[in-house]
């Protein structure tokens, strides 16, 4: 359906008038390409301007492949039911999660080797349930969870540092299984 009429010639744009404007943007896009798209893709800071805000640091961040993720599943020590291991690569994630019926209890532990990490411990179940837990900073944390539905429930950590970290979980209590997520 054609709700508006055609303008007349005398209202566009005349050629001077759109060859500037291409120009314009052309010289926009050039800017933009010299001082974000350089230093932060390739870590070509020609006028520094990059290094000043932190982005020829995003140039030389490793990428976050599938082969960079490991999980190692250690013996249980101690009475600790699971003993897992994650790799978390520079600036990745990483995410644990039990199955749990409502009013199940689990104690934890986990820690890190030595950097600390962003986490939120979280459930989510059916019917797009969804609790938060807590949510903190720290390279160590350790505790009980008791499910406040039937569902997943468990860790999510960022590492927010440039170098790999390992993050150590171990688990006990009721709960049928302790499974990666991410």
């Amino acid at each position: 359906m054609f709700n508006s009429e055609l303008p007349a010639q005398s209202e566009l744009p005349g050629t001077g008038r759109l060859i500037r404007s291409t120009l314009l943007a052309m010289a926009g896009a050039l800017l933009l390409l010299i001082t974000i798209v350089l230093p932060a893709e390739y870590g070509i800071d020609p006028t520094g301007i990059g290094q000043r805000l932190g982005l020829t640091a995003l140039a030389h961040a490793n990428p976050v492949t599938d082969t960079d993720l490991s999980v190692v599943v250690n013996t249980p020590t101690d009475d600790w039911r699971d003993d897992i291991s994650v790799t978390i690569p520079g600036y990745g994630q990483a995410e644990l999660k039990l199955t749990m019926q409502q009013d199940e209890k689990a104690v934890f532990e986990w820690h890190t080797d030595g950097e600390s990490l962003a986490v939120d411990v979280h459930g989510d179940g059916a019917a797009e349930q969804f609790i938060s837990y807590e949510t903190l900073t720290t390279s160590d944390h350790a505790g009980e969870l008791t499910a406040g539905f039937t569902g997943t429930h468990g860790w999510y950590w960022q590492n927010k540092s440039r170098r790999s970290v390992e993050v150590t979980l171990r688990t006990k209590g009721n709960y049928s299984a302790l499974k990666r997520v991410l």
